[in-house]
Parts: C-alpha cells; sequence; structure tokens
C-alpha cells in the first residue's frame, strides 16, 4: 500500500528540532530558525516517521494531510 500525504509545519514551530531527530529526512530548519516540511510523504514506512515526528513535536505544530 502507498501512503500520499503533505506535511506542513506552522508558525507554532518553537524550534525544538524533535521533528528533525525523528525524521530528519522529511524536515529542515529555515534562518529563522523553525522547522519546514522538505518532501512530501510516499510510502506507509515514511508515513508512520512523519506521524511519530508530529508526535514528538511539543508545540503540536506538524499536520499531516492524506492526499490519497
Amino acid at each position: 500500500m502507498t501512503a500520499r500525504a503533505t506535511v506542513e509545519v506552522s508558525r507554532l514551530c518553537v524550534g525544538a528540532g524533535m521533528c528533525l531527530a525523528v525524521a530528519p529526512e522529511h524536515f529542515a530548519f529555515t534562518g529563522g530558525g523553525r522547522a519546514v516540511g522538505t518532501k512530501d510523504v510516499v510510502g506507509t514506512a515514511e508515513l508512520q516517521l512523519v506521524v511519530d515526528a508530529a508526535k514528538a513535536c511539543p508545540a503540536r505544530a506538524i499536520t499531516i494531510t492524506d492526499r490519497a
């Protein structure tokens, strides 16, 4: 099964870096110290990594939108 989703990081991001620790291929820091999503999710294993990153976010700033 293939999962397709978009990952977005809101302005609530406090730059804790938990998302980068959990799923570094899906997140990066901006020059302002906030994280951004770097690519869409394709595949169930990748989706689980991004879900885990969202759960680890202390600001709850990560939104995952299904694109099925």
